[in-house]
């Protein structure tokens, strides 16, 4: 699945002479519209350490989470646009939630910057999961109407997408437990206090170091 970019400013318009002369004059903040521990938050922190060695200033990330990931960038349309406020976001938050839900903004609202980087998802099973094989998840999963309860990172995210991408494809259902973010919903998924499969982004799941999980399928 791909993650879009950093995004810079409000809306699409120009920096003032004033600070293209002395930029990076000051911190600068990253919005990340999920919570801690999640796919988009690992890379934010990974880029926050390089991106601060270029520019010879500091970084500061800046978790916003909730309604599927458009709270922060609600708060992001509301910085000015001078380049101190940036926003890294799976493309999801802008390409699909305006669909979704009534937003004060749409994909054409931002200067996109660079495409950060592309990761698969996994889908994996908790250890007390009712199945170990993806054959299994499909019997499972085709036994009856909602028979399968799994985790999101809310609706309409892309692990959401994803699952139900999976489920369309082996002609099933589910029901959808949704989170703020992919990191609670990981951590939900492993301690075994959520349903019992989910959609994780393959880095997430490297960076939680959590041990053998089955996992079913890559998407």
């Amino acid at each position: 699945m791909m993650l879009l970019a950093i995004a810079v400013g409000v809306l699409v318009g120009s920096m003032t002479t004033a600070m293209a002369q002395a930029y990076p004059s000051r911190s600068i903040t990253i919005i990340v519209p999920f919570p801690p521990g999640g796919n988009t938050d690992i890379m934010a922190r990974a880029l926050q350490v390089e991106i601060s060695k270029s520019l010879r200033q500091t970084i500061i990330i800046n978790n916003k989470s909730g309604a599927s990931g458009t709270l922060g960038i609600r708060d992001f349309v509301k910085a000015e646009p001078d380049g101190y406020t940036l926003a890294l976001t799976p493309n999801n938050t802008l390409t699909a939630q305006p669909h979704l839900q009534k937003l004060p903004y749409g994909v054409d609202s931002f200067r996109y910057v660079c495409l950060t980087y592309y990761t698969p998802y996994v889908l994996i099973a908790a250890p007390q999961a009712p199945f170990k094989t993806f054959d299994e998840f499909v019997k499972f999963a085709r036994a009856k109407s909602e028979n399968l309860v799994y985790a999101t990172a809310g609706p309409g995210t892309t692990p959401h997408l994803v699952m139900l991408n999976v489920l369309k494809a082996i002609g099933a259902t589910g029901l959808a437990v949704p989170f703020q973010g992919e990191g609670p919903q990981t951590q939900a998924l492993l301690t075994g206090t959520a349903s019992p499969v989910a959609p994780i982004a393959l880095s997430t799941l490297s960076i939680t170091r959590c041990g053998v999980v089955p996992g079913p399928a890559v998407a």
